[in-house]
């Protein structure tokens, strides 16, 4: 995987066309007010490789129109900080707008027309697959009978913790490098998002949630649930998530987090928490600040993006002790 950080900016439209059929979609592009004044800036924050994650920023003056070719393989958003975006014209989707405050999911399937006016916007984008993937995982569906039903938040609120969490992800992981170069930080992320993205915008995974027939029978008994948090402490250290789990026991997440809540009283993202803050323990002891080993390092080695919040939840694992005890020893 690798990180990327590229900015751009430019004053000719035929270039700001061409940056965008290459990041987003093939679309024309046109401007009803003419070229005189305008001014369009792109800033790129990503990992790429599997599971890419990007949350990029959009500027610029004037009015655009677009006429778009479907989006090939990806989800993304559009979160309105400044100026409004209107998409119409798809096929599958009806009109929808977003202006300051609120944001949209560009539609995933079909051509459309967007109007994005005068805007500041922070686009996230996400593999399709991947997400579907992981919804499978999550709710027992078919991967392939993920799809998106809608494109605006299934409700102001849910949109508001969408924003905010794009936000966290840009300017506490992917501002900075060599926390987003760690591995399980970029897991950590992906997930973060995908399962946001799930639970934001109207789609046949959350209604899978909401319907537990819908995803077929469940049930796991108590040999797979042991299983299922054994490899989880086992493989602590490796990107481990909601796939991994399923293909082990045979079930999707739901079920085995329903399982454990029954036998242990756990889920298996409390259970991985555990056992990477035991991880992190581990390290600290064995940790040698002279030699230039620190708390936020080792805290992001195990995928804690939030240095703040792993020291609250690692003092209160330890009865008081701080991180920065620890690794003084």
């Amino acid at each position: 995987m690798t990180v990327v950080r590229a900015d751009v900016t430019t004053d000719d439209p035929a270039q700001a066309e061409d940056l965008i059929r290459r990041v987003y979609v093939a679309q024309r592009l046109t401007l009803p007010s003419g070229v005189e004044g305008f001014a369009f800036a792109h800033e790129t924050r990503a990992v790429t490789g599997p599971h890419s994650v990007a949350v990029n920023r959009v500027r610029h003056t004037l009015r655009l129109d677009l006429d778009a070719e479907p989006v090939d393989g990806l989800l993304v958003t559009d979160a309105v900080d400044r100026g409004a975006v209107h998409v119409h014209g798809s096929p599958d989707f009806d009109d929808v707008a977003a202006r300051p405050g609120e944001v949209l999911l560009v539609p995933p399937t079909g051509t459309f027309r967007a109007t994005v006016d005068r805007a500041d916007v922070a686009v996230t984008v996400l593999g399709r697959r991947e997400v579907a993937a992981h919804a499978a995982a999550r709710t027992g569906i078919q991967a392939g009978a993920v799809r998106f039903t809608g494109l605006v938040p299934v409700s102001r609120h849910i949109g508001s913790l969408w924003i905010r969490t794009v936000a966290h992800v840009r300017d506490s992981v992917l501002a900075h490098d060599d926390l987003a170069a760690e591995v399980l930080v970029r897991d950590s992320v992906h997930r973060l998002l995908a399962t946001a993205v799930l639970a934001t915008f109207p789609n046949t995974a959350l209604d899978a949630l909401r319907d537990p027939l819908a995803a077929g029978p469940g049930g796991v008994g108590g040999a797979a649930t042991d299983r299922a948090v054994d490899l989880l402490h086992a493989r602590a250290g490796e990107p481990v998530g909601p796939a991994e789990v399923a293909e082990l026991v045979g079930a999707p997440t739901r079920d085995v987090d329903a399982a454990l809540r029954r036998r242990r009283n756990t889920t298996l993202a409390r259970e991985l928490w555990r056992a990477r803050l035991r991880g992190a323990e581990r390290d600290l002891r064995a940790g040698d600040p002279a030699a230039g080993d620190t708390v936020a390092e080792i805290a992001a080695r195990w995928g804690f993006v939030s240095a703040r919040t792993f020291a609250a939840a690692y003092t209160m694992s330890t009865g008081g002790e701080a991180p920065e005890e620890t690794l003084r020893g």
